[in-house]
């Protein structure tokens, strides 16, 4: 298995925190492995357990060319035995930066993407009783730089696990961007439900989701957080409201923080009574 060692709890001292009365330790976790440190350690580990208990013998990993994490996979490989490939967003340039030296000298094999080149999908909930499909003659993807797309009537899938009547369906196109910048996606949704109490005009007031990256040579790829769980929620009149719509990201070194705003196009929007959120987890009570 992938070797570690003890690591120290070190305290730090500092005049604020001596005059709060507050003491502050850190346990040096960055000193557990001389290439595979930190939190990629413990990123690594159960994956390369069970890798290896399955009989595989090659490690696919993603990441820009100055990931720390292509750089612990191939030294995590090497020091296993293990095949590494690693998927780089950006064109090779030499000579190759020392992240990307480092992974070649620890056999990694590296095969580069093009970092204008992205895949965007659009993940809907449905009622399937309705004879309305996700897509159609008003259903616009705009990409953000100056291209639009039009979704097509997309069939959904019955999600019973979620409850009667909802399904799921999701649309993906991949689109190439023009060069570096910064680009907000967005996509109205034209088939709102009729009767929601807390907004004007319902019917008639689009669902609008967008999202804004930077295409950014330095800072590589893009990839938007995923929901930990689906983001479908029922709830009973009269009962207590908990539900959490938290999300884990793909990017590296990432923080994740909610807030609760006004739904882009909705007219005169009323947030229920003592409804709030953590900023830190998503849950919303």
């Amino acid at each position: 298995m992938l070797t570690s060692s003890s690591t120290p709890v070190q305290e730090i001292h500092d005049v604020v925190l001596d005059k709060a009365g507050v003491r502050l330790l850190i346990k040096r976790e960055d000193l557990n492995h001389p290439f595979v440190s930190g939190n990629k350690w413990w990123k690594l580990k159960y994956n390369l357990e069970e890798a290896i208990k399955l009989g595989h013998n090659t490690l696919l990993t993603f990441g820009g060319a100055y990931s720390n994490h292509i750089y612990a996979t191939a030294a995590a490989a090497h020091e296993l035995g293990l095949k590494s490939i690693g998927i780089v967003r950006g064109e090779e340039t030499l000579p190759l930066n020392h992240t990307l030296d480092f992974a070649i000298s620890r056999g990694m094999q590296l095969h580069y993407l093009s970092r204008e080149l992205y895949r965007i999908t659009i993940t809907v909930f449905t009622d399937v009783g309705s004879p309305v499909l996700f897509g159609g003659e008003e259903d616009v993807l705009s990409f953000g730089d100056g291209t639009l797309v039009l979704v097509p009537e997309t069939p959904n899938s019955s999600r019973f696990d979620l409850g009667p009547n909802v399904g799921m369906t999701c649309y993906s196109i991949v689109h190439t961007y023009p060069g570096p910048g910064q680009y907000t996606i967005s996509y109205p949704e034209p088939n709102r439900n009729a009767g929601i109490i807390n907004m004007n005009n319902s019917v008639t007031t689009p669902f609008y989701v967008e999202t804004t990256f930077s295409l950014d040579t330095f800072l590589g790829m893009f990839i938007t957080p995923d929901f930990l769980i689906d983001p479908f929620f029922s709830a009973k009149l009269g009962s207590d409201l908990s539900l959490s719509v938290g999300a884990f990201s793909q990017e590296e070194d990432f923080v994740i923080l909610y807030e609760l705003t006004t739904p882009n196009l909705a007219m005169n929007y009323r947030l229920p009574e003592n409804f709030n959120i953590n900023q830190f987890n998503g849950l919303i009570t």
